[in-house]
């Protein structure tokens, strides 16, 4: 496989000039589209996403390793395709509407004001993950481990404590009707 190192990419439709089968390391792509474009297979180490169109894109086997996406538009992922090995990726910014993490391992990974409204957390290792400022509405959390996450800031969750292990996890008090909705309980002001 090629190696593509400390490139910038800026502007680039790939949707329409393919992009190479390669592994980038340190490279930047900025303001690029990729929407509908197969990558996979392709390696990225540390390497930055900044205002990328990466909806719909396919990642079967792709390896995302330290790798950042900020102000990125990433509808319809189904990051459970990507390859596990050194998975690490953090998103601020981002809308990851409608994507799947299924039964994936993303320990300690951050969201910083991220829409990740209707995705699928089902079955996923979230442990110490960080949900800032994030919009969770109708994400599914089912069967789901949520040891030592935060959601402190997070809003629009609803999340059963009893389909999934919230242990050590830390809400705010606003958002406890996020954790009792299952029980049909009112709570007032």
């Amino acid at each position: 496989m090629r190696l593509i190192e400390d490139q910038e990419f800026k502007g680039i439709d790939f949707s329409k000039d393919s992009i190479q089968h390669a592994a980038y390391e340190y490279c930047t792509f900025k303001d690029c589209t990729f929407e509908n474009v197969n990558l996979s297979e392709l390696r990225f180490m540390e390497c930055s996403f900044i205002d990328c169109n990466l909806s719909n894109i396919s990642l079967v086997d792709t390896s995302l390793q330290s790798v950042t996406f900020e102000s990125c538009k990433m509808i319809g992922v189904a990051f459970e395709d990507c390859s596990t090995f050194n998975l690490a990726a953090s998103f601020k910014g981002c809308t990851l509407d409608h994507c799947t993490f299924y039964k994936m391992n993303v320990k300690k990974m951050k969201y910083d004001t991220t829409s990740l409204k209707e995705t699928d957390f089902t079955e996923a290792d979230c442990s110490q993950v960080v949900f800032n400022q994030c919009d969770l509405h109708d994400a599914i959390f089912d069967h789901t481990i949520l040891e030592g996450a935060d959601f402190r800031t997070a809003f629009g969750y609803r999340i059963s404590p009893v389909q999934n292990n919230v242990k050590g996890a830390r809400f705010s008090r606003s958002g406890i009707e996020g954790l009792v909705h299952i029980f049909e309980i009112e709570i007032e002001d």
